[in-house]
């Protein structure tokens, strides 16, 4: 006989300023959607509720409720599903790619609820921030090749250049 069902959830972070791309990203276009409403359909195939984050008074279409960027619109459903998977037993599954962290695009376990509440009381809100105190699985970036060879679903973009790439990507892909 097996315990119950793991419930996942999904955070999508969309509250920061959108200093350097000049505009609220969450808003944008992408491929005939705007990016948060991609990114959280994407997200509700492989959770079981997805969750926004914004900031007071942040204008968001109606949306459903998962934790990523809103910018990350190449998120790999089978990269996620399987970091979900590897989840058991862990506080946080982060990637590493290219020789950094990707923090948010990661797993991380309700049990650190306390641990970041501490932390952002005292002013700290970077989420690498608890890891001293976690235990952290960290994806390799050849695990991740794997299921997302491009490291694709770590793309976001934080500028106007590097969401025209993403768009042209985007076309590509659908023609």
């Amino acid at each position: 006989m097996s315990g119950p069902a793991i419930a996942f959830s999904g955070i999508v972070l969309a509250g920061g300023e959108s200093r350097r791309m000049g505009r609220p990203k969450a808003l944008l276009p992408f491929a005939g959607e705007i990016l948060i409403v991609r990114v959280l359909k994407r997200l509700s195939v492989v959770t079981d509720e997805q969750v926004v984050v914004a900031a007071p008074g942040q204008d968001l279409p109606d949306l459903p409720a998962f934790v990523t960027s809103c910018d990350s619109p190449f998120l790999s459903l089978d990269l996620v599903r399987w970091m979900l998977a590897e989840s058991a037993g862990w506080d946080v599954v982060v990637p590493e790619w290219e020789g950094r962290l990707n923090p948010l695009h990661a797993v991380y376990a309700t049990a650190l609820a306390g641990t970041y509440r501490r932390l952002l009381d005292a002013g700290r809100s970077r989420p690498v921030d608890a890891y001293p105190e976690a235990r952290v699985r960290v994806v390799r970036e050849e695990e991740i090749r794997r299921l997302d060879p491009l490291g694709r679903s770590l793309t976001n973009m934080n500028s106007p250049e590097e969401y025209e790439r993403a768009l042209a990507e985007a076309a590509r892909e659908s023609a």
